[in-house]
């Protein structure tokens, strides 16, 4: 009876210490999991894309065309934990497979001149609202041939080589053939006018040829 005793007060202090190492084992755990969520998980940034506004000018007998200048309206936010360090901010158009892109600049009101682009730090829940214009070649523009057309938000992030897209809302748009390029005979004697054309994000329908 007294071995008996003694077998099961070990066997009870050997379950206790299982259970303590447990415990501690599964506190470490917790521990770490809310260190990483809070503090060392990678930056992750995601944006809703609402519209883009294409500026179009024209004038001394020449037609209206978009001329490459893109205002695009979006807001990024970094839900990882770590800030987010952008170095570059692009737009990448696709029409019928044909990727080109329009790269960013500030432009300063009072002063009227471009300004180079730094960069941004984007910390953890932040909301960033884009302020800037993008430019690319209008011509470009100018040999779009399928009129249904796909935009993305590309960033490139401190320490990485290569450019990330940013994930969003649907972004198809579509043109109409006056607003891609104007009929010579539309010319206008004019000295100079502009007519911005706005693309939201909706279903479209191809136009057909």
């Amino acid at each position: 009876m007294i071995n008996l005793f003694i077998f099961n007060k070990a066997t009870g202090i050997n379950i206790l210490g299982w259970i303590g190492l447990c415990s501690g084992l599964t506190g470490i755990f917790i521990s770490s999991l809310v260190a990483w969520f809070n503090t060392l998980r990678n930056a992750k940034i995601i944006g809703v894309f609402s519209e883009l506004k294409f500026e179009r000018y024209g004038g001394m007998y020449k037609p209206m065309e978009l001329n490459g200048v893109v205002k695009p309206f979006f807001i990024l936010k970094n839900i990882g934990a770590r800030p987010a360090v952008i170095e570059g901010v692009r737009l990448r158009f696709i029409f019928d497979r044909k990727p080109f892109f329009a790269h960013s600049y500030l432009v300063s009101t009072d002063k009227k001149i471009d300004e180079e682009f730094i960069g941004y730090v984007l910390p953890f829940n932040e909301i960033l609202k884009n302020e800037l214009t993008f430019k690319t070649d209008k011509k470009n523009f100018l040999r779009i041939e399928n009129l249904a057309g796909n935009v993305s938000i590309e960033l490139k992030l401190i320490n990485k080589n290569n450019w990330v897209s940013i994930k969003t809302n649907s972004t198809n748009f579509s043109f109409t053939r006056e607003e891609v390029r104007v009929d010579e005979s539309k010319k206008s004697s004019s000295d100079f006018y502009s007519k911005p054309v706005s693309k939201s994000f909706k279903a479209y329908t191809q136009e057909k040829n």
